[in-house]
């Protein structure tokens, strides 16, 4: 392995001289972090396919473990993520679990129909929204209709549709919360 040298143009005894004598480092630098050995297999993995990618220097043993560092740092940002998510996941469902156990015992308000719903909404909203964005909320919600038949029905494309779609939820979220909040 000479300085310089491609991985990809490295021999198979060159590659597997560099694996044997890098992974026990890789190794030992996952399991000193409590990297379960499930994940540290694939980590590993992770690491020695960025190094393929690479040039490999003569003394490969710290480029590795910097690869196996930055490796580590994808995984936990990636743990962190996903743990997050569960945990928003979970309490959006404690949350539904919580509705529908006090509408079973009959703490909760009375079921309303959609329509119900619907028509109390628009008359506490109505007079903030446009009349475009109303007749909006009235084809799509009301009447059920897709984007491709709202454009054609408004005589605009369906792009257009979507992107007032999307301020109008935006407004509807916003005063919703503002509703919650004060």
């Amino acid at each position: 392995m000479s300085d310089g040298k491609e991985a990809a143009r490295m021999s198979k005894e060159d590659w597997e001289a560099l694996f044997r004598r890098c992974f026990p480092a890789v190794e030992r630098c996952f399991a000193s972090r409590r990297v379960g050995s499930a994940d540290a297999d694939d980590l590993t993995q992770e690491v020695f396919k960025e190094l393929a990618r690479c040039r490999v220097p003569s003394e490969p043993k710290t480029y590795v473990l910097a690869i196996a560092r930055n490796v580590l740092a994808r995984y936990r940002r990636r743990m962190t993520r996903e743990q997050a998510a569960l945990g928003a996941y979970s309490q959006h469902c404690k949350a539904d679990r919580e509705a529908v156990e006090s509408n079973a015992l009959g703490e909760g308000r009375p079921e309303e129909s959609l329509a119900d719903e619907l028509d109390r909404f628009l008359k506490t909203t109505a007079h903030k929204l446009s009349a475009g964005s109303s007749e909006l909320v009235e084809l799509r919600f009301r009447e059920g209709l897709s984007v491709r038949q709202i454009a054609r029905r408004m005589k605009c494309s369906e792009d257009a549709v979507w992107k007032r779609l999307q301020r109008l939820r935006a407004i509807l979220r916003r005063d919703h919360r503002e509703s919650i909040i004060g």
